[in-house]
């Protein structure tokens, strides 16, 4: 009777252990197959983050280039303005001397009436004494 005991204590222990592999053999493939599936997702979002970002990439340098261009235009008319401003400038100045020297001519000239004049006058005053 013990040998009986003991051949169905061998066979639950058989039938337990056999159930144990089988959870095990499943649990395991459900980890594997939980962590293939994390593995995909991470891989998903990874690659939207990439393409994000490379799209993100793609539009800060074609806006760095409109910058560019638009720094070099912006430039460019500063300088065309600098130069419009001093030939302004010159121009202004060119403008004054002339008008200086006309006033100087005028001035001489008036002057010169003036002594012509008081002249005339010392010479009348002198030819009536």
């Amino acid at each position: 009777m013990n040998f009986g005991r003991r051949i169905r204590s061998y066979k639950k222990i058989n039938k337990l252990l056999k159930f144990s592999v089988k959870q095990y053999k499943n649990n395991k493939h459900n980890a594997t197959r939980d962590l293939c599936s994390l593995v995909n997702d991470s891989s998903s979002r990874l690659a939207e983050k990439i393409k994000a970002y490379e799209t993100e990439r793609d539009e800060t340098r074609r806006l760095y280039g409109e910058n560019a261009e638009n720094i070099e235009r912006i430039i460019m008319a500063f300088e065309e303005l600098r130069i419009q401003a001093e030939n302004t400038r010159l121009e202004i100045i060119f403008k004054l001397k002339e008008e200086i020297e006309q006033r100087e001519q005028l001035k001489n000239k008036y002057q010169q009436q003036l002594n012509d004049n008081e002249n005339e006058d010392t010479s009348v005053k002198t030819f009536k004494s």
